[in-house]
């Protein structure tokens, strides 16, 4: 009986997370073709240090603030998010789909 409750437990944790997938990328999926706005000024089109990663950069990111790329300050330390803006400007530079679908 154990073993059989283990396999629909794994199963209703498997249907959960595609149906979470299916459903965040059907409410998202119509800003895939929307403009980067807001804040992606500063985190992302003026932002050098996603156009060319090198070593001093990436100690930069990883010991300063999020804003600092861009000569301000903010409250936000978010280093993997601006390694994730670099993934998406090797892929696709500056098009907003690819930073919208990930």
């Amino acid at each position: 009986m154990r073993s059989v409750f283990g396999f629909w437990h794994k199963r209703s944790f498997l249907c959960s997370l595609i149906f979470l997938a299916i459903s965040g990328f059907l409410l998202y999926s119509p800003n895939l073709n929307q403009g980067l706005f807001w804040d992606d000024d500063d985190f992302i089109i003026h932002n050098r240090f996603i156009r060319n990663l090198n070593w001093e950069n990436i100690r930069f990111i990883f010991t300063h603030n999020m804003a600092s790329q861009v000569g301000s300050m903010s409250p936000y330390y978010r280093p993997f998010l601006i390694m994730s803006f670099w993934a998406n400007f090797a892929v696709g530079k500056l098009h907003p789909f690819i930073y919208h679908l990930t």
